[in-house]
C-alpha cells in the first residue's frame, strides 16, 4: 500500500514538472517591444516636457496572450528633470511613480493585444539645467500576461535644452538686420539722387544701372528671407527586433505529448487502485 502512494506521488510530481516545463515554453517565445515619445524635442528652461509611453509588437502566447500590468525604471539627469506627474490613457490608469519607479496596469483589469499608448511622465526643466541633451531612458520594462513575466529590451529618447531667452535674442536680431538693410535702401536711393543731379543722358544711364542695381539686390535679399523650416516635435525611438517569435507547430506537437503523457498516467492510477481493490477483496 506504501508503495502505491509513493508511485502516485512520483506520477503527481511528474505531471506538475511537465506542465510547468510547457508554461516555461511558451513564455520564452513571448516578446513585446516599447518605445517612448516626447511632445517637443526641444525645450526652454523652466519648460515641461510629455514623455509618452508606448507598446508595440505584442506577440505572447502565454496566460491570457496580452500585456495587462507593466514595472519600470526611468532614468533621467535629476541635475537637468524633475518628476511633475503622470497621465493615464482611456485603457491604462495613470502609473504609480517613486524614486524613477514606475508601475501601471489597465483600467479594466483585461490584458491588450495591439500597439498603443499606455501612459506618460510628464517633467520640468530645471532654471539652471546645462544646455545641450539630455537623455530619457526606459529600463527593466517588464510585462505581465497573469501567467508569466515578460521582459523587454530598454529604450530611450533624448531632448534639447535650451535657453528661455534664446528667441528673443533671435528676433532683436532679426530686428537689427531689417533696421540695418532700410538704412542702406535709404542710403542708396540718396546716392541714386545725387547721381542724377549731374545732368544729361549720363544721368539717366546712372539712375536706370542703379535702379537696376537696387532692384536686383532688393529681389535677392527677399529671396534669401523666404527660407522655411519645419520642425518634427515627436520623435519615436525603437528597440531593435527580438528573436523568439512563437511557432504555433511546436506549441501543438507539445499540447499532444502533454496529453498522452497525461493519459497513460491516469490509466496507470486506475490499474493500480484495481490491483488495490483485488487485493483487499483476497485478504
Amino acid at each position: 500500500m506504501k508503495n502505491n502512494i509513493k508511485i502516485m506521488n512520483v506520477i503527481g510530481i511528474i505531471i506538475i514538472t511537465i506542465l510547468l516545463l510547457a508554461t516555461n515554453a511558451f513564455a520564452a517565445n513571448d516578446s513585446f517591444k516599447t518605445s517612448l515619445s516626447a511632445n517637443n524635442s526641444t525645450i526652454k528652461r523652466g519648460d515641461d516636457v510629455t514623455i509618452t509611453i508606448s507598446l508595440k509588437d505584442i506577440l505572447i502566447e502565454s496566460g491570457e496572450k496580452g500585456i495587462g500590468a507593466y514595472s519600470a525604471n526611468i532614468e533621467f539627469d535629476s541635475s537637468v528633470l524633475e518628476f511633475s506627474k503622470t497621465t493615464g490613457t482611456d485603457k491604462w490608469e495613470a502609473p504609480f511613480y517613486q524614486d524613477k519607479i514606475i508601475v501601471g496596469n489597465t483600467s479594466d483589469g483585461k490584458v491588450v493585444k495591439e500597439n498603443q499608448d499606455i501612459g506618460s511622465v510628464t517633467f520640468k526643466v530645471k532654471e539652471n539645467a546645462n544646455l545641450g541633451e539630455t537623455t530619457i531612458k526606459l529600463t527593466n520594462f517588464s510585462g505581465s500576461s497573469v501567467a508569466s513575466d515578460i521582459d523587454a529590451e530598454d529604450t530611450s529618447i533624448k531632448i534639447n535644452v535650451i535657453d528661455k531667452d534664446a528667441d528673443e535674442d533671435n528676433e532683436e536680431q532679426n530686428g537689427n538686420g531689417s533696421g540695418n538693410s532700410g538704412n542702406n535702401q535709404n542710403g542708396n536711393e540718396t546716392t541714386n539722387g545725387e547721381n542724377q543731379g549731374e545732368g544729361g543722358n549720363n544721368n539717366n544711364q546712372n539712375e536706370s544701372s542703379n535702379n537696376g542695381s537696387h532692384n536686383g539686390n532688393t529681389n535677392g535679399s527677399s529671396g534669401s528671407l523666404n527660407v522655411q523650416g519645419t520642425n518634427n516635435n515627436k520623435y519615436n525611438i525603437n528597440d531593435a527586433p527580438k528573436d523568439g517569435i512563437p511557432q504555433t507547430g511546436d506549441n501543438i506537437t507539445l499540447y499532444v505529448l502533454i496529453s498522452l503523457f497525461s493519459l497513460i498516467s491516469i490509466i496507470i492510477l486506475i490499474r493500480i487502485k484495481l490491483i488495490n481493490k483485488k487485493i483487499k477483496n483476497n485478504i
